[in-house]
Formats: C-alpha cells, structure tokens, sequence
C-alpha cells in the first residue's frame, strides 16, 4: 500500500522536495529570517500590545438598595484602601451624597477621596501629602488651609 502510493507520487515528491530545498537555500544566500519579533539586541519584543478591556465599571460593586448611603458605607467601614478606590469614581454629587466620602479641594483641582467629618482618611497619595484646602461631608463644608467658599 505504502509502495504503490510512493510509486504512483514519486514525481511530485522529488518536485515538492526540490522546492523545499531551493527556497532554504535560497533563505540562507539573503539572509532572510523569519524571526519578526528580535530587536537588534536579540531579546524578543512583542510587536502588537493589546489591551483588553473588561468594561466592568467600579460601581458595579455598589449595593442596589435605595438606601445607598447607609449599605454603601457599612459595606466598606472596614476597608479603606477599597473605599478610597471606590469614592474616587464619584462625581460631586454622588460624592456628597455619602457619609464616607469625601469632596475634597485641593490646590491642583478637586477630587472625592474616602473620609468623614475630619477629612480624607489617608493624607498622603503616592508618598506625597495632600494640600486640602477645603473639604465637603454632605455638602457641609469643612475648612483645610482655607475658608470654605460655597
């Protein structure tokens, strides 16, 4: 079976097989490499990034109750790294609308950090203090280095 198959092909293997053997030569005459993805130091570098995106939203983690404040900030007490992640998100108003959150001006703009009535919990962010000049607990205002300016 095997012998009739190689009997009845044998022109077109040697033909294929030349070809094969023509362009390796061929190949190595130009120096060409198939090898897309080396920079000139010979470490391998990807040639497309991709980013894939989830498209969850940060505020899908929030309960869906209509009493937003009260399970919004009994979910997170005791987690203020995540509470500050999440208050983050906010907007002014979804911002105010909070008992642990916080709308805070500072010299460069104005952002909602995690906090209560003394302010944002953490003072510092990526080591470097914050300058709050004023801040809002429920759209109550609380001087910083500042008066407040409703």
């Amino acid at each position: 079976m095997v012998l009739s198959f190689l009997e009845n092909n044998f022109e077109y293997i040697i033909t294929l097989s030349i070809i094969i053997f023509t362009l390796l030569v061929i190949f190595s005459i130009f120096n060409i490499k198939f090898d897309f993805a080396a920079n000139l130091n010979g470490t391998y570098l990807p040639d497309h990034i991709m980013k894939i995106e989830t498209f969850l939203n940060q505020v899908k983690e929030l309960p869906s109750n209509d009493d937003f404040e009260v399970n919004f900030c009994n979910k997170y007490k005791d987690e203020h790294d995540r509470l500050n992640r999440l208050c983050k998100g906010f907007d002014k108003n979804t911002c105010n609308s909070t008992g642990c959150c916080v709308w805070v001006k500072e010299k460069n703009g104005e952002r909602c950090f995690a906090g209560d009535k003394d302010g944002p919990y953490y003072k510092t962010e990526k080591n470097n203090p914050l300058e709050i000049m004023y801040y809002f607990l429920k759209n109550k205002c609380f001087p910083g280095k500042e008066k407040c300016v409703e």
